[in-house]
């Protein structure tokens, strides 16, 4: 593939992928009052919208799936995001003492309301493993390689592809943007080593039930 042809590419992902979410971001209200169920399958539908079209993208891209981390499934992969999911937890108070380094933010309590019915316990992982599933593969596993077939160096792909997926986040504020930016930063660095999207995939899903389990 051209020079020309990947930027094209990779400009056609993007307008998928991150710049709906970036102009929605500043209109985003942690506080506002939603049903979760209603919130978790909208989550849910937008993934696919995101999910199915990026992995169509990259079979007509001539190259096989597995450039790109997709993969058979393997029970290893959930080991691998468990332990994945642990070390974040390990690295969370580093997390914060770095972000504290760069002004007096205090780590944010997430507003968003967490679930509270039968319905929206059955509907949590599924809809967050669709989500995470969507942010993975636009975010880490397809933008990595692509930025790296360009040319760039592994730091520049690690750090443009997480610079991006925080970006997004915005309306959590700058200390969980630099958060997220961080996150990103430890599931691109894992990709890189080991390309296979499951695992970093079944750590954002755990992260994030984690997160709406604790609301």
């Amino acid at each position: 593939m051209t020079r020309s042809a990947l930027l094209l590419e990779i400009g056609v992902v993007l307008c998928l992928a991150w710049l709906p979410h970036l102009a929605n971001a500043p209109f985003v209200d942690p506080a506002t009052d939603r049903p979760f169920f209603g919130g978790m399958v909208i989550l849910a539908f937008v993934a696919v919208q995101i999910a199915v079209p990026l992995l169509y993208i990259m079979l007509r891209s001539g190259e096989p799936w597995s450039k790109f981390g997709v993969v058979r499934p393997r029970p290893i992969d959930l080991i691998g995001g468990t332990l994945l999911l642990g070390l974040l937890y390990v690295l969370d108070p580093v997390f914060w003492m770095f972000i504290g380094a760069f002004g007096t933010w205090d780590p944010p309590a997430t507003s968003f309301p967490g679930p509270s019915t039968v319905a929206d316990y059955v509907i949590l992982a599924p809809a967050f493993l669709v989500a995470a599933f969507a942010e993975e593969i636009a975010m880490r596993a397809y933008l990595i390689p692509r930025l790296r077939d360009l040319g760039l160096g592994w730091v520049s792909a690690l750090l443009i592809s997480s610079a991006l997926f925080a970006s997004y986040h915005l309306y959590q504020g700058a200390a969980s943007t630099a958060y997220i930016f961080l996150f990103g930063l430890v599931l691109g660095g894992v990709f890189l080593l080991s390309p296979r999207l499951w695992p970093i995939t079944i750590a954002h899903t755990l992260q994030n039930v984690l997160l709406a389990l604790s609301a």
